[in-house]
């Protein structure tokens, strides 16, 4: 009996959230490798029968009889979720669902809505619980440090479909379409198929990358998931680039973050309110601050010279000085004189 538990609990654990399956031999195998020597026949009885008890979906698909949790079935934990655990998952749901893609954070709804249940009013009244957790959502806001974005649909499928892709190695084919075309919800251009190899996925804010390469070209390529209308899997090997590193592409500056290790002294004259806060937020380990006579703060940091620290420093506008090094100074001055003639 023990034993079986153990087997129908992992077996439970196996199972991944629709729309992405596993085929019964699927399931078989990673039960051996779990050490559950069990017969196929056996892995199929035990998920009909478990079907009948949990929010289980079964399917004959291309390679074989395939199961999966519901989209929208409730997790199973054990032990349950405390009070606190819930209020963590209800805060980090207010927080992502402005970063994430909608069909990203769909993966965690059912955690979610487990969290709200467990302090649903009701709920703890009918335990006879204390509820001052009741009244702390209505307290606690998390606010994006930037103008917040809307972050655009991912089809849901298509991501499933890439990310397994990518944790496989494997390749898939992909439906994409530019950025100069139409939403692709409305989009009446059939957009450009053909295979890739993915290597790996980056979030930047509101939107979600897949870093791959096309075909059979050696040159890596970045693609929004969002223009991606379609994904299917290709049964073949993913290539991977000699040498490829995720990081180091990144650093490149492939997102527009490069970093080309220049490392600068950054030299800068803050108002006393644009810079306070980087008394409690330093730029760096060796950050100095230093108050002049008009009240004004002179903060010197070593740091990386890239097109994030500019954006940064142009945010502030007249509210900080670039003083060093100059070639820094004159890029920003540059900046600022140009926007200034487009209000002229």
């Amino acid at each position: 009996m023990t034993d079986t538990l153990a087997r129908h609990w992992k077996t439970l654990q196996l199972l991944p959230r629709s729309p992405k399956f596993i085929t019964s031999e699927g399931v078989q195998q990673r039960l051996e490798e779990e050490g559950f020597g069990v017969a196929l026949r056996t892995v199929e009885r035990d998920l009909v029968w478990l079907k009948t008890l949990f929010a289980i979906s079964d399917g004959n698909k291309k390679y074989g009889k395939q199961w999966a949790w519901d989209a929208h079935a409730p997790p199973i934990l054990a032990p349950l979720l405390s009070h606190g655990e819930a209020l963590t998952l209800l805060m980090a749901q207010q927080h992502l669902s402005g970063v994430l893609p909608a069909s990203t954070l769909g993966h965690l709804q059912g955690y979610f809505d487990l969290a709200a249940q467990c302090l649903d009013p009701t709920t703890m009244m009918a335990q006879r619980q204390p509820r001052p957790e009741l009244h702390w959502r209505n307290k606690v806001r998390v606010l994006p440090s930037s103008q917040a974005l809307l972050a655009p649909t991912v089809d849901a499928t298509a991501l499933a479909t890439v990310q397994e892709a990518l944790l496989q190695g494997e390749q898939c084919e992909i439906c994409y379409h530019k950025r100069t075309e139409q939403a692709v919800a409305n989009c009446n251009n059939k957009g450009d198929t053909y295979p890739i190899h993915p290597l790996g996925l980056v979030q930047r804010g509101a939107l979600l990358y897949l870093v791959c390469t096309i075909k059979d070209y050696p040159d890596v390529k970045l693609l929004a998931l969002h223009r991606v209308s379609h994904a299917a899997p290709l049964k073949s090997r993913a290539m991977t680039p000699v040498g490829f590193d995720l990081d180091t592409y990144i650093a490149s500056g492939a997102l527009g973050w490069r970093s080309d290790s220049q490392t600068i002294v950054l030299k800068t004259l803050f108002a006393a309110v644009a810079g306070e806060h980087l008394r409690e937020t330093p730029l760096s380990d060796d950050q100095t601050i230093t108050v002049n006579e008009t009240g004004e703060l002179q903060v010197q940091a070593t740091v990386q010279w890239t097109p994030q620290l500019e954006w940064w420093l142009l945010g502030f506008g007249a509210g900080v000085t670039v003083l060093a090094p100059p070639p820094l100074r004159d890029a920003i001055a540059l900046k600022v004189r140009d926007a200034a003639a487009r209000y002229a």
